[in-house]
């Protein structure tokens, strides 16, 4: 079987996958594509091109597409097959499937930590080959398995056939520059029927179809973009309602305000207004209570004086009994003739 090294400067500068942000490269993130190569009997290039053909990256990131999709392997490459991806290595049953793979193909991938540090996230493929040995595709070199201490998982890629021995008609050699752009342009072609919902690659859709598509979608367009207009138009109009009727509310709010201040002012100036009349009505009670004390005083002392004049009635009568004793009408009356007045 081949060595590989992901850094083989054949390679080591292609980038890995695709995406507007994607800065990774098969050199610096290459190595499960290097150890599928020498399981296929490809190169690196070779197994990047035919993924990106599949769209068999998924984001990794924000407009980064090289996680590898194990499913897109045999689309990619139809002589290998997927089986099997496990997220531990752990147990002997695993240590069994996995030498099994090796007896089966020669290499099975299996994914260990980097610097031998859980705490970091740096995980690096490898394929190991038996006997505690494997292919390290960061040195493109065999080395011993316990080169990286911890083992994290693994996957199973079965060759099922042969890569073909003649491919002249399957590459045609073109400049770097012109396959980006194929490769854009058909990635373009395939996220816009997709986006369309017409099918999965373009490959299978006629441009009649996406046209057709398109002008359904434009007359969508324009059917909204009226309705918009209409909408933005009803916005317009409560947005003006909305600022009549603010202004209405400010107007009443200030009337109210203001009634508010005058009427509390009238509450104000009727209290004390009515402490006023409190203090008058005090006064007057207290004027009334001491004439009423008064009035009881002089009743007290007309009582007093009629008894006072009664007694001078009686003692009056008395005397007049004694001084002139039992005198008739008529002698009173010859008395009184004689008397001279004046």
């Amino acid at each position: 079987m081949q060595q590989l090294s992901q850094r083989d400067s054949k390679w080591a500068n292609i980038r890995l996958g695709w995406g507007d942000n994607n800065t990774t490269t098969i050199g610096t993130h290459g190595c499960t594509i290097t150890v599928i190569a020498m399981l296929a009997g490809l190169t690196p290039k070779q197994v990047n091109e035919r993924l990106i053909n599949v769209r068999g990256y998924a984001q990794s990131s924000s407009g980064v597409f090289n996680l590898i999709i194990w499913s897109k392997i045999q689309e990619a490459i139809p002589w290998l097959q997927f089986e099997w991806r496990n997220y531990t290595y752990n147990s002997d049953a695993d240590n069994n499937r996995v030498k099994q793979a090796i007896d089966k193909n020669g290499i099975c991938l299996v994914e260990v930590d980097f610097d031998g540090t859980p705490r970091t996230d740096d995980r690096h493929w490898v394929g190991y080959i038996g006997n505690q040995k494997m292919n390290d595709p960061w040195t493109g070199t065999e080395r011993p398995t316990s080169t990286y201490s911890i083992a994290k998982g693994y996957a199973i890629v079965n060759k099922t056939g042969q890569p073909p021995t003649d491919s002249d008609g399957e590459y045609t050699q073109v400049e770097s520059s012109l396959f980006r752009t194929i490769v854009h342009n058909s990635t373009l072609a395939d996220d816009t029927v997709n986006y369309l919902g017409l099918a999965e690659k373009a490959d299978n859709v006629d441009f009649s179809t996406v046209k057709k598509s398109l002008e359904a979608r434009d007359g969508k367009l324009t059917t909204c973009k009226n309705e918009l207009s209409t909408r933005e138009a009803d916005l317009a109009r409560t947005q003006q309602e909305i600022k009549n009727r603010e202004e209405q509310v400010g107007r009443l709010t200030d009337t109210i305000d203001s009634q508010l201040k005058t009427h509390k002012d009238e509450v104000i100036a009727l209290n004390k207004a009515l402490e006023n009349t409190k203090k008058t009505v005090e006064a007057h009670t207290a004027t009334i209570e001491q004439l009423q004390s008064k009035f009881a005083e002089e009743a007290k002392a007309k009582g007093r004086a009629l008894n006072d004049l009664a007694e001078c009635q009686k003692k009056l009568e008395l005397a007049e009994k004694e001084q002139f004793g039992d005198l008739t009408l008529g002698r009173w009356l010859s008395l009184l003739t004689t008397v001279k007045w004046g």
